[in-house]
Formats: C-alpha cells, structure tokens, sequence
C-alpha cells in the first residue's frame, strides 16, 4: 500500500502549519466601511471635544434668551414710564381747564392781575373765600394749586404754572401754559390755552 504524500513537517513543531482562515464576506465588507467611517469622524468626535461644544452652544443659546427677556422688560418699563408721563400731562391740562374756565365764567377781572394781587385786588369781582378756592381747588377728583399767574406786558397773554396734587401714589406734577386772551377792555375772552 502506498503512502500518500504529505508535506513536511516543519522542524521543531509536532503540528503542520495551518494557512489563516480566510476572512469571511462580512468581515470583507465591514472592514473598509469601518475604515471610511473613521476618516470621514469629525475632529470633535476623535479628540473628545462633542461634550465641551454641546456646552457652549447651550450656554451661548441661555445668554442671547436672556439677553432678549432683558430687552423685553427695558421696553415694558419704558412704555409704563411714557404711559404715566402722558397721563400726569392729561391731568395738568384738565386742571389748567378748569381754572381758566371758572375764571372766564365768574372772576374775568383776575386775568389782569398776577397772583399775589388776587386776594387783595380781586376783591372787586368776588369774595375773598372764592378766589382763595381758585388758587386751590379739586374738582372732578383733580386737586391742583396756582404756582405762578403773570399777565404778560405789552401781550394779551398769560403764564400759568400750576402744579397737580399727588394722587394714587404718582407725584405732584407740575405744568406751564400760556393763555392766550382776546383783548377787550370789560372782560377779556379766553381764545386759547397751551402748554
């Protein structure tokens, strides 16, 4: 019986040498694929630096949200600040109104006068109590007090400083107005009235 030929036996070693086993489809197809997804990962994934950049971002997102809530509250304060401005304006002109109309209705000789003349010399067109109440007055819940009444020389013109009294908690106020008159020698008419 004849023997088969087989390789030699490589010196030293009690086993033949086995070839590597081939690698299979799917290790054939994984290597490359993993090979190109390493290349084509970020510096931020290699280095470690996706956390720190995640941080960043929120924290860069925090700032300019609240940046903008900043702004918000600065144009609310600011509206609120020309609402309560427009409104104490309101209430001086109302004030300064009814001053001039109860003037024009019932002492027209006061509007030749300045003020520190009205309780002596404006006795002549009403009581002294009365033209004390002109000087401060409430009415339709406006308190107001007569600062300063100055004919004007050589005008037909008046200058009024009146300050409003403080009301639900707002300060008082205080406004300047010119009043403009019709030039008639028994009782002057008021043709205007502005701040």
């Amino acid at each position: 019986m004849a023997l088969s030929s087989c390789p030699p036996l490589a010196s030293g070693r009690g086993r033949p040498i086995l070839a590597s086993p081939s690698p299979s489809s799917r290790d054939r197809q994984s290597g490359p694929r993993s090979r190109l997804q390493a290349r084509w990962r970020g510096p931020a994934e290699r280095n470690g630096f996706a956390m720190p950049l995640a941080l960043v971002v929120a924290l860069l997102l925090l700032l300019s949200s609240l940046a903008t809530q900043t702004m918000i509250l600065q144009v609310r304060s600011r509206r609120a600040v020309v609402l309560e401005l427009r409104q104490a304006e309101d209430r001086l002109a109302s004030a300064a109104h009814l001053l001039v109309g109860r003037l024009q209705q019932s002492h027209p000789c006061l509007f030749a006068l300045n003020l520190e003349a009205w309780p002596q010399a404006g006795l002549s067109c009403g009581h002294a109590a009365d033209i004390l109440g002109l000087i401060e007055a409430e009415a339709h819940g406006l308190a107001w007090k007569v600062i300063a009444w100055q004919p004007l020389p050589g005008e037909n013109q008046v200058e009024l400083l009146l300050q409003v009294q403080a009301q639900a908690g707002l300060p008082p106020r205080r406004g300047q107005f010119r009043v403009e008159l019709e030039p008639s020698p028994s009782s002057p008419r008021v043709l205007a009235l502005r701040p």
